[in-house]
């Protein structure tokens, strides 16, 4: 007993250190970002705001570098990737979202030696500190998400601007389809047919792949947890081992976007499953 009130003591405190050295990093490149500002605002009127984009992409993969440095190298967690991330300059990224640690991992993926990814975000992660802020610098768009079908254009129209923003740019598109975090609950609320995902929502995907140019590949990464996915247990070490299944589809004239998404949702299911009960067996087996 006393020895697992030690072990709790020790994640807390990691997770304190490793909080405040995420937020400490971000300050700093925020810092920048507001430097940048004014420059931003003379080269924007003359259509020659992506005369930064080298710069601020130095910005983002040198923030994403050092975040990666704490999880991997201090806190310990081992990333086991399981295949190949083409090489693209501009791809769109999809991934079941469990987590805020989702990202951090994916930025480490995709962004840490490659393009710097857009994220579509919720119009009030805009009024969190810090992070918010970095969102509008970045120019992420911001999704309303209420379901109402006036928004529902709105947030589109929005996707369709990330997209064409990604392909002039060069930036990763990410879209979390599921469009929330999964949890139990929300599963039987949606009625979802998935035992470890909710139901994708196609819309964001198809207006993406309607800009995105044929051939554009659309990787897809199923994150899975070996212990608890939750954001601040993950940042104490408590999960040591993170699995990543990776697989990737060219968009292509003829593709049905709704078919290929429900696919991977399935296969992407079955993956998922496959590692819960393996690591069953092995809780079992000790």
């Amino acid at each position: 007993m006393k020895r697992h009130a030690l072990t709790l003591i020790g994640q807390h405190t990691l997770s304190t250190l490793s909080a405040i050295w995420v937020i400490s990093n971000l300050l700093v490149w925020l810092s920048l970002l507001i430097l940048t500002l004014p420059v931003l605002w003379v080269l924007k009127p003359l259509g020659q705001e992506q005369a930064l984009e080298p710069w601020i992409g130095w910005i983002y993969r040198s923030a994403v570098r050092i975040d990666s440095f704490w999880m991997l190298r201090v806190v310990g967690i081992q990333l086991d990737i399981r295949g190949e991330i083409p090489s693209h300059p501009s791809p769109i990224v999809i991934v079941n979202h469990q987590s805020w640690f989702d990202i951090p991992i994916v930025q480490e993926i995709i962004s840490a030696r490659g393009p710097r990814l857009s994220f579509l975000v919720k119009r009030s992660l805009v009024w969190v500190p810090v992070i918010g802020w970095i969102c509008v610098l970045l120019g992420f768009p911001r999704l309303r998400r209420t379901g109402s079908p006036q928004d529902r254009a709105l947030d589109l129209n929005a996707v369709s601007q990330a997209a064409e923003q990604g392909v002039n740019a060069r930036h990763a598109l990410l879209i979390f389809a599921e469009g929330t975090r999964f949890t139990p609950k929300k599963r039987t609320d949606q009625g979802s047919p998935f035992d470890h995902l909710l139901r994708p929502r196609v819309g964001g995907l198809a207006a993406a792949c309607q800009i995105f140019p044929e051939g554009t590949p659309i990787i897809d990464l199923s994150i899975y947890y070996d212990g608890s996915s939750h954001f601040w247990r993950c940042l104490g070490g408590a999960t040591k081992v993170i699995c990543v299944d990776v697989s990737s589809q060219p968009i292509t004239e003829k593709m049905s976007v709704e078919t290929f998404l429900n696919e991977r949702w399935r296969a992407k299911d079955a993956w998922l499953r496959s590692q819960r009960k393996t690591r069953l067996n092995e809780m079992s087996a000790n």
